[in-house]
């Protein structure tokens, strides 16, 4: 989260909000990791910086189809 932070200027209780709905989305589809990957977390945070900087230039979390 602190790298996202940095990398977006966005602050932090903005970012925690979207991880925060992030996990309740998980939770309901029942999606877990199955091992710890060092690369999972890089590609999670890659994913939420965008999330982010398309909120910041759209005013929405666009999704892709």
């Amino acid at each position: 989260m602190e790298a996202v932070c940095r990398w977006t200027h966005e602050r932090k209780y903005r970012v925690q909000e979207l991880v925060s709905r992030l996990i309740d989305r998980c939770a309901k589809l029942d999606l877990h990791a199955q091992t710890p990957v060092p690369a999972q977390n890089l590609q999670i945070a890659v994913y939420i910086t965008t999330l982010v900087m398309n909120h910041l230039f759209t005013g929405q979390f666009k999704r892709t189809k």
